[in-house]
């Protein structure tokens, strides 16, 4: 680490929230944030018990392969149990946002001007979306957006998705429900968002939510 980036990183503060039911954790230094999708608000809540139990004093080395262990282990006691989750965890190093991904669940980022989708939905939709099958209008009306390809639990072989994100102060990431942000939609979003506006937000009264800025 340089002497700047010593700088920087003493200077960035990072705050958060987890919102809603138990299905949703941010830890107490803002580094580490759980969002789990779907099921029960008790099935919920022992799903994020069993990934912070196993991502606890994640390594800066390695954290994509500490935290695709985690999920592994929690598809396979979802999968016998019968039970299915959409999820996404996320981690920050000193530069950038780690995102593991699976299923229905979105992480946009909100800045001054925009809004991005980071994730791509794991349903029957999006993959038409993506091969030029469906148009984007199309896809926000058509069921198949909602018709999950892969999620925990749904089959015994997980396949994670991971990015690493490259943040920048000011920014916020917001971690949903693929169906509920649908509903909502992403100009919405924006709006409530873009200004800091986080009560006219929590009065959306999602399921579950995970707001963390930069």
């Amino acid at each position: 680490m340089g002497f700047l980036d010593k700088i920087f990183k003493k200077a960035k503060k990072t705050t958060g929230e987890a919102g809603g039911d138990r299905g949703s954790y941010l830890s107490e230094d803002g580094k580490t944030g759980i969002f789990i999708y779907g099921g029960s608000e008790e099935s919920r809540g022992k799903s994020v018990d069993e990934l912070r139990g196993n991502i606890d004093n994640i390594s800066e080395t390695y954290p994509s392969g500490k935290i695709r262990e985690a999920l592994e282990k929690l598809n396979t006691g979802l999968y016998n149990e019968g039970d299915v989750h959409s999820g996404i965890v996320i981690y920050e190093t000193e530069k950038y946002l780690l995102v593991a991904h699976i299923g229905l669940t979105r992480a946009y980022v909100i800045r001054e001007n925009e809004i991005i989708q980071l994730t791509e939905d794991d349903t029957e939709g999006w993959n038409l979306f993506k091969t030029g099958v469906l148009t984007e209008e199309r896809l926000r009306t058509t069921p198949l957006n909602k018709l999950l390809k892969k999620a925990l639990g749904k089959n015994i072989n997980l396949q994670v998705n991971t990015m690493e994100y490259y943040f920048s102060p000011g920014e916020t990431v917001l971690l949903i429900g693929g169906e509920e942000a649908m509903e909502v939609g992403d100009e919405r979003i924006y709006d409530l968002l873009s200004t800091d506006n986080t009560e006219a937000f929590k009065g959306l009264k999602l399921e579950n939510y995970l707001l963390k800025r930069f």
